[in-house]
């Protein structure tokens, strides 16, 4: 496989010691002992396409991308009274948009300005945001699986209880909240995610407002300020 980073990025093409394409966490379980065994770097990557925040193309040429999106892209469940779906890391925001429209469009994503075919659960982790008051991803997200850099499986908030029925809902109930260790960093593989979904609303309207100098920036703020602090769109 031949990056193609020189498209993207200033530092030319760097090729990969291997590609990888799980199937599922005991994959990535194995992959992560090999790497270990064998003193291999790896370089998990979503779908590649969330632009911006994470690509298909690793940092060094000896490192092994680790691609989940290939075969890893299951919507593993849907719940449309408790607003959440359960998704592997290749769900693409066309995919689950697809996905919920099928079940009856009761329930909505947050979009971003990045391709459709990026990953929703990448997008999250890497801490993208969106258009709706559900706009923080990351904030969105709950119940995440991630394979530990020993193999071992966490399983964050109430899903570390066994048995339990709230581990898509409650992210914060049983001991701390390590959610936030997987954000952003190489502390594990996060193979699968509950995301909170928005309840579509009858009606969205959408606008916007202009002004004619720039010196009337400082009081349309002044003006705006006041909306967004007391809605949940913080953004």
């Amino acid at each position: 496989m031949r990056s193609t980073a020189s498209t993207v990025c200033p530092g030319g093409d760097r090729l990969p010691a291997g590609v990888a394409f799980p199937r599922s966490v005991e994959d990535v379980q194995a992959l992560v002992r090999l790497a270990k065994e064998h003193g291999a770097t790896l370089w998990p990557a979503s779908t590649g396409h969330n632009l911006g925040l994470g690509e298909f193309s690793p940092v060094r040429e000896t490192q092994v991308v680790v691609d989940l999106g290939r075969r890893m892209n299951r919507v593993l469940e849907v719940n449309e009274t408790l607003g959440y779906a359960v998704i592997e890391p290749g769900v693409t925001f066309q995919a689950l948009r697809a996905e919920l429209a099928a079940a009856g469009d009761k329930l909505m994503i947050s979009s971003t300005s990045g391709p459709p075919d990026g990953s929703v659960l990448g997008n999250a982790l890497d801490r993208g945001a969106g258009y709706t008051p559900y706009f923080d991803h990351f904030g969105m997200t709950c119940g995440l699986e991630v394979v530990l850099p020993d193999a071992t499986v966490l399983r964050t908030g109430d899903g570390a209880l066994t048995g339990s029925r709230m581990a898509s809902l409650n992210k914060s109930g049983f001991g701390p909240l390590l959610d936030g260790l997987f954000s952003q960093s190489n502390f594990g593989i996060v193979t699968s995610a509950t995301i909170w979904l928005m309840p579509r609303p009858p009606v969205i309207r959408g606008w916007a407002f202009t002004f004619d100098e720039d010196a009337d920036l400082e009081q349309a703020i002044e003006l705006v300020r006041p909306l967004k602090l007391n809605t949940l769109c913080r953004r």
